[in-house]
């Protein structure tokens, strides 16, 4: 069942207060990144320097549960769930936040395959609403189980 917007917006809020707990407050903004599928999530967090530039910031480690709970609230049967969702801050206290549910998150390193199979059978949606990159991890994981179980190489 889909969580309730409210209940979404309240978790956005939190991990928006969490980002800028770990955000100097003289920064004008910041840029966070949650990539996650069942059983593997990655972050990033950017933030903007007074001058402009950017550097890397350190993702609130108690923001990740709550991104995965907003992940699971999200999940519509029509549609799956996100991959992605990157979360935008900008000073004095405006954000936005855009979920990314066809893209294939960008874990910062190599998958394997079989790393996806879990994640429509707890985010099922229509075979014909699944990504493109999703149906090749997965026949790509069918064909990697397959040759093991035959014990060819």
């Amino acid at each position: 069942m889909t969580m309730p917007p409210d209940d979404q917006h309240e978790i956005l809020q939190q991990v928006g207060g969490l980002i800028l707990d770990s955000v100097p407050d003289d920064r004008p903004g910041s840029r966070a990144e949650f990539s996650d599928v069942v059983g593997t999530s990655t972050t990033d967090l950017t933030v903007t320097t007074d001058t402009g530039g950017t550097r890397k910031g350190e993702f609130p480690l108690r923001a990740v549960p709550l991104m995965s709970e907003l992940r699971a609230g999200t999940h519509d049967d029509g549609k799956g769930t996100w991959y992605t969702a990157t979360y935008t801050i900008r000073r004095p206290g405006s954000f936005s936040v855009d979920c990314a549910y066809g893209s294939e998150p960008d874990f910062g390193f190599e998958d394997d395959p079989r790393t996806f199979f879990e994640d429509p059978d707890r985010f099922p949606r229509p075979f014909e609403s699944l990504p493109g990159w999703l149906r090749e991890k997965l026949a790509r994981a069918n064909e990697d189980i397959k040759r093991e179980e035959s014990g060819s190489n």
